[in-house]
């Protein structure tokens, strides 16, 4: 688990496994109606979370290749790859009370460094045309990989998307430079 700290208070981040309160948390995020369960990929998934004063603020779900999330979500032919050492990174969220601080660069700084330790070569995402941590994102080694592609990743929400990928064995270097936050102070001690 990793620990970040800012001038209010102390920030957790985790590996977890599937919590229900995941689901209400992408749920709110995109002002969904409120449920406690997810979609299929969520068993089989890992979840970085964070954690301000004992309630979750922010996840991104990490889930292993082949057959992950964003084959499924894709209109037409996923332009990513996929395969057994692919992870795709996806449902990055942050509430928004807790923005600002951090807190989903600190969640993707873990989420690389989860996927390069269990031996995947590649990560995979989709973000938004104007996301707005879309630099950071570059700046951890993420590049785009395709033309911009249209997906559905809930029954009513879709739309266009930019596909994004990370070789992982040459970006890993570049993390202990990334900028985590205004003031980072984090330490390591043990997860799952």
């Amino acid at each position: 688990m990793l620990r970040g700290c800012d001038s209010e208070m102390p920030i957790e981040i985790s590996i977890t496994r599937f919590q229900p309160e995941y689901a209400r948390l992408v749920n709110e995020v995109y002002e969904r109606e409120c449920g406690a369960s997810g979609d299929e990929f969520d068993v089989l998934s890992n979840f970085v979370a964070a954690r301000i004063d004992m309630k979750y603020v922010g996840i991104v779900r990490l889930t292993p290749g082949p057959d992950g999330p964003l084959q499924k979500w894709s209109i037409g032919p996923c332009p990513l790859p996929e395969g057994p050492n692919i992870i795709q990174m996806t449902r990055g969220v942050v509430r928004s009370t807790a923005r600002g601080r951090g807190l989903y660069r600190l969640m993707m700084l873990r989420a690389m460094a989860f996927a390069f330790e269990n031996a995947y070569l590649r990560a995979v995402a989709i973000i938004a045309p104007d996301f707005r941590q879309r630099q950071f994102l570059f700046d951890i080694g993420f590049a785009e990989c395709a033309p911009q592609s249209m997906y559905r990743w809930f029954p009513n929400v879709e739309g266009p998307a930019r596909n994004i990928i990370c070789d992982l064995e040459k970006s890993h270097l570049k993390w202990g430079d990334a900028p985590l936050q205004r003031n980072p102070v984090a330490f390591a001690t043990s997860e799952l």
